[in-house]
């Protein structure tokens, strides 16, 4: 991703707070403070959450295991920072399929964010087709997961993550992303994570340039 330009800013990043809803099963969001101004000179508070809580991006490391699989802080930045395509899910539908996919992006298309009310997931022609018929790096999704969540086998094993992320070329994959009041069109992306090592995932601050 490259060919940054300035302009408009819009934040595509989900306030962290206590009552934010998250993936189902994973820990809550909390702020613990640790110290008040008062009684001592300083506020310190600590963080609980997950790795994939609120706005946050997917490592290899997140599915896989062994020498060379990418944690966050191995991902590199232009993975994840330049132009990128917002494109919204068909009326009604749920999966964002090889035909939909097909009809927006080409080998050398920017990456795509769907947008789609946080109800779509890709099937796994879509994920083949991304993964190895473009030479996209890295796909967004407004909703908690890229795949159907409420379809246990899926659930038990991942497949669709298990394509993105597959090394030794992973297209990194963006979730939870707040595209309410985002058109579709082209932007430049910039969605950068905690430089966590080893971490199979983190909270990114994601914008929207146009």
């Amino acid at each position: 991703m490259a060919g940054m330009k300035s302009g408009k800013i819009t934040d595509v990043t989900f306030v962290m707070r206590e009552d934010m809803p998250v993936y189902p099963g994973d820990p809550g969001f909390e702020l613990v403070p640790l110290s008040r101004v008062g009684s001592k000179p300083y506020a310190m508070s600590k963080m609980i959450l997950s790795t994939h809580t609120g706005t946050h991006l997917d490592s290899p490391r997140h599915h896989f295991i062994g020498p060379g699989v990418w944690g966050v802080s191995d991902i590199p930045l232009e993975l994840l920072c330049g132009p990128c395509l917002v494109v919204e899910a068909e009326n009604g539908t749920t999966e964002i399929t090889h035909a939909f996919l097909r009809s927006i992006v080409t080998m050398d298309s920017e990456p795509p964010i769907v947008k789609s009310g946080g109800r779509s997931f890709v099937t796994a022609e879509s994920a083949d087709f991304i993964r190895n018929g473009t030479n996209i790096r890295l796909i967004g999704t407004d909703g908690f997961s890229i795949e159907c969540i409420s379809d246990e086998s899926y659930r038990a094993g991942y497949p669709i993550h298990k394509i993105f992320l597959a090394m030794p070329r992973p297209v990194i994959i963006l979730e939870t992303l707040n595209l309410a009041h985002v058109e579709p069109g082209n932007y430049n992306l910039v969605c950068l994570p905690l430089n966590i090592e080893g971490a199979d995932g983190a909270p990114v601050r994601a914008i929207l340039i146009r």
